[in-house]
């Protein structure tokens, strides 16, 4: 998981709001982007989503596009005291259809469960500090946090398949090769950011984990010497 910054509201999708209201007299849900037949504002909110996390998964970190994501709600659009939030731009994100397209695992896995004080949303600042994973690329929580335990069952992201696909990005990326500071710190800013084109790289997440331990075993051997 990496910290989702959210942009402003796109126009297209606040005058569609707004066009709605004055035609129908109430504010408009979710589920009237569905019944919009004219012009596609669900697949531009998607693709809006996807372009603000990176082109990658608000869960799992895997590289998504508009045919193998959805729509995600932080907090359920079927529950019935979070009904009002079903539309509120703050409140939705863009997830995977799972590792094989077959919801396993991430939103789809999440549905309508959620528990606001145990969830770890991505649009909370340094979530990523909550979840480690090593060099087989499974994901746990830090230092055993409650909240992260919690997110990654419910998200379902400890799975053999995501584990793989982590595995074969850090080993790619070179952030398990034995490196100098200096090339663990370029690697580092190059998978902290997004690329020319706007996308981070795929699981980036678990790259700058493995980049990070590599630099904090150098300071470690600085602290050493200077004892």
């Amino acid at each position: 998981m990496k910290t989702i910054y959210k942009n402003d509201e796109p126009q297209e999708i606040l005058q569609w709001k707004r066009k709605f209201k004055n035609k129908n007299g109430r504010v408009p849900r979710y589920s009237d982007l569905n019944e919009d037949k004219n012009l596609p504002h669900k697949i531009f909110l998607k693709n809006s989503l996807i372009s603000e996390q990176g082109h990658i998964c608000c869960y799992c970190c895997k590289p998504i596009k508009t045919d193998n994501s959805h729509i995600e709600h932080i907090r359920p659009k079927e529950r019935d005291e979070y009904r009002a939030m079903s539309l509120e731009y703050e409140n939705l994100l863009a997830s995977c259809q799972g590792y094989h397209d077959r919801e396993e695992n991430c939103g789809h896995s999440k549905d309508n469960i959620f528990d606001e004080e145990l969830f770890v949303s991505p649009l909370e600042e340094n979530c990523e500090s909550l979840f480690e994973f090593n060099d087989r690329g499974k994901i746990k929580a830090a230092d055993g946090n409650e909240r992260a335990a919690y997110t990654i069952e419910l998200l379902n992201l400890d799975t053999e398949q995501l584990n793989a696909a982590r595995t074969e990005a850090m080993w790619v990326s070179g952030a398990m090769d034995e490196l100098t500071e200096d090339e663990c710190q370029k690697l580092l800013h190059k998978y902290e950011n997004v690329d020319e084109r706007g996308r981070y790289a795929g699981f980036s997440d678990a790259i700058v984990y493995q980049l990070k331990q590599q630099l904090a075993y150098f300071c470690l051997l600085y602290t050493s010497d200077a004892a």
